[in-house]
């Protein structure tokens, strides 16, 4: 991978396609990666309502902040495509008994070059690290038949978002 380091966002937002692709028993495929993007805010959310210990996340608030700029200047609901993502392949998923707390799961090689052009751009960008915008901007131009299925209803809106993030 180039030399971008992870930002806070991007390691949750991995963390949370890995969590999702453990219960479909997959490897980790694009439309985790932007299940993963689309679910920090909502976990940041979920901490701050619970007075939960917010340490582990409140680094990818900044991250998340800007994603909903770009999402909120582009008419984008991450809300609904979050639950799209999840939904569409529930019958895939295994009940919590059945998963080891300490599975480990591979990104598959279309997400391993999501995040190799996501840490390129941030590269090209002069950037040390690549966050939410990037990997997000990475993602939606991978041209990945699943994710571009989740976006068909708004897929103007997610090609202008893109090019935006390169803007920025």
């Amino acid at each position: 991978m180039a030399n971008a380091a992870l930002s806070p966002g991007v390691k949750l937002a991995w963390q949370l396609a890995g969590d999702l692709a453990v219960r479909e028993k997959s490897a980790i495929l694009p439309r985790h990666i932007l299940y993963g993007i689309c679910s920090v805010g909502k976990l940041l959310d979920a901490q701050d309502k619970e007075g939960k210990d917010r340490d582990a996340a409140l680094p990818a608030k900044p991250e998340v902040d800007r994603l909903n700029q770009l999402s909120e200047r582009h008419g984008l609901d991450l809300s609904s495509l979050r639950r799209d993502l999840r939904n569409a392949y529930a019958s895939l998923a295994t009940t919590a008994s059945q998963l080891s707390s300490s599975q480990r799961v591979s990104r598959s090689p279309a997400s391993k070059q999501i995040f190799e052009v996501a840490a390129q751009s941030a590269d090209k960008s002069g950037l040390q690290e690549f966050d939410l915008l990037f990997l997000f901007r990475a993602t939606i131009l991978a041209h990945d038949p699943e994710v571009e299925n989740a976006t068909s209803n708004q897929k103007l809106a997610f090609s202008n978002a893109a090019r935006d993030v390169d803007a920025n």
